[in-house]
């Protein structure tokens, strides 16, 4: 079969480089709207 063959590591690392700045976006979206929700919510 002929084609082109790519090493494992590019493959993995063609994944991996996307995925880490699309879960730390998730990570920040998902802390900042509770921070702001709970901020004005204790008295005193």
């Amino acid at each position: 079969m002929s084609g082109i063959e790519l090493p494992t590591t590019v493959l993995m690392a063609g994944s991996v480089i996307p995925t880490v700045p699309t879960v730390i976006v998730s990570f920040a979206g998902e802390r900042l709207p509770a921070e702001g929700l709970t901020a004005g919510a204790e008295k005193g």
